[in-house]
């Protein structure tokens, strides 16, 4: 999601915020992750290692690092096209190769041999789902408790 909302803001002084940015960003991510988990499937069933892991999590890292200088690389090569086409385009050489490596890190990991790792997996699970349901209902115990004392209205939700 940060890479998500990084790749906005570099789009933003030269294309804005539009709804068509958004569009872009969030399409462009989707499809990376989709072609980067197809790829980290077969990938992970040729050679599921640590070493290939931590090779595509530094190539992540660089990609990530590398996104201001993409940024402005992009642009210029943009300059000329419509806004539509010049915003795909943009948010397509920025974004899809760090969420590509992104895709890909998620079937290794599942597939490295590790003894207790879906048990892990499992666990993690349920302590965000319990983690979220608590948050919830502490927030909503707050504001009933505010709204009760009368430092909120009742139209707060």
């Amino acid at each position: 999601m940060a890479v998500e909302l990084m790749g906005a803001k570099l789009v933003a002084p030269f294309y804005g915020g539009s709804l068509y940015v958004w569009t872009a960003v969030l399409t462009i991510t989707v499809l990376g992750l989709t072609l980067g988990y197809y790829a980290g499937g077969r990938l992970s069933k040729k050679r599921p290692s640590e070493r290939v892991l931590f090779s595509i999590l530094g190539i992540s890292a660089l990609l990530v690092l590398a996104l201001p200088l993409t940024a402005s690389i992009s642009m210029d090569l943009t300059r000329g096209l419509g806004l539509i086409i010049g915003i795909c385009i943009t948010c397509f050489l920025l974004l899809l190769p760090p969420m590509l490596c992104f895709g890909i890190v998620g079937p290794l990991v599942v597939r490295l041999p590790y003894p207790r790792r879906r048990t892990q997996i499992v666990c993690h699970c349920h302590g965000l789902i319990t983690g979220c349901i608590a948050c919830h209902l502490h927030r909503e115990n707050a504001a009933e408790q505010k709204m009760q004392a009368g430092i909120i209205d009742p139209g707060y939700s």
